[in-house]
């Protein structure tokens, strides 16, 4: 080594910045006996090499609060800016995912549940409607009532029709309401509204569902629908919906 770089060593007043808790001492000509191994590696290491190398070293000690090793950055000219420090990613670290936030460790996803189909849905099904123009047809003949439960499959999304019951000309009771059973649930109703007995005054028979059909359903949970006419003058035939627009 030189003069010029051992009065470097001594007297460079970049020392002073170095952090306070930083384990070395002045330039001594020997050894401390009473400083720590680690004291000494450090000391000795500015006698070989410089403040720069210290400050590196120091520099670049794991920060055991943080789990994470930081090391000084220099400028263009090799010059360590002291109060400026980066994070360095730890040895093993590569391509690793980021940590989950707290509180998320072995979360589920949430299952996405199908929702009940809607009234429209119900009415616009092949089964429904086939079962449907079935008792329309029926009751055009004895001018009787008729009513069906509509069920669901919800892992197929298959309709079918349970539970028809057949009334009398002003009317038909329900038949008891089925229950849900693993993937099939009941989803709405339908009933009829047949052509009258020839004699009988249409004009005392209003149209379409009656304030009893609509409780009834909102008290089910499910939609309806019957099928009817227009008007009293009963040329036209039409479907009503009631209830909600799905099950609730």
């Amino acid at each position: 080594m030189n003069e010029s770089k051992e009065s470097d060593r001594h007297n460079s007043p970049s020392l002073q910045n170095l952090p306070s808790n930083a384990e070395f001492q002045p330039i001594n000509n020997a050894p401390d006996a009473n400083l720590s191994k680690r004291q000494q590696s450090v000391l000795q290491m500015q006698q070989t090499h410089g403040n720069s190398a210290v400050r590196r070293m120091i520099a670049q000690t794991t920060d055991l609060a943080m789990n994470t090793r930081y090391r000084a950055e220099e400028d263009e000219s090799g010059q360590v800016i002291a109060d400026r420090m980066r994070p360095v990613q730890r040895e093993g670290d590569a391509g690793a995912p980021a940590p989950a936030p707290a509180g998320d460790a072995g979360a589920v996803p949430a299952q996405t549940v199908t929702p009940f189909p809607t009234i429209a849905q119900i009415r616009a099904d092949a089964t429904v409607e086939r079962e449907r123009t079935a008792d329309w047809t029926a009751g055009q003949s004895d001018y009787r009532e008729r009513f069906g439960w509509i069920m669901w499959d919800r892992s197929s999304s298959v309709f079918s029709v349970t539970g028809k019951a057949t009334g009398t000309e002003d009317g038909v009771t329900p038949s008891a309401m089925p229950a849900d059973s693993g993937t099939v649930f009941r989803v709405g109703e339908y009933h009829q509204h047949p052509p009258l007995r020839p004699g009988r005054d249409g004009s005392r028979f209003p149209v379409g569902p009656s304030q009893a059909d609509t409780d009834g359903a909102n008290a089910a949970g499910a939609p309806g629908v019957v099928r009817d006419f227009t008007d009293r003058a009963r040329t036209t035939v039409t479907d009503y919906n009631y209830g909600p627009n799905r099950r609730t």
